[in-house]
């Protein structure tokens, strides 16, 4: 099992439950499967825009890096500077 379908199918994990419970009580938790597809998708559009509000008429510096898991599946990172 890939890394990253652990970490979703960790929301079914009966602790994860009881600490949702404890910060918020009221909370409805989704299925791995919404949370890492409709869920995880509509945060990154959020991001991507304040992202590019915040840098939009400065500088910056993009640096990007690749490389596979031990699965073989490429992985690429980036981090952009910009405005400090």
């Amino acid at each position: 099992m890939y890394f990253s379908r652990l970490v979703f199918h960790s929301i079914h994990d009966p602790e994860v439950h009881k600490l949702f419970k404890l910060i918020a009580p009221s909370a409805v938790i989704p299925d791995y499967k919404k949370l890492s597809n409709s869920i995880l998708n509509c945060e990154v559009v959020k991001i991507k825009g304040s992202l590019k509000a915040a840098v939009k008429g400065h500088y910056a510096t993009l640096q990007a890096d690749g490389w596979k898991d031990i699965s073989k599946t490429h992985l690429v990172a980036f981090i952009i500077t910009a405005n400090c």
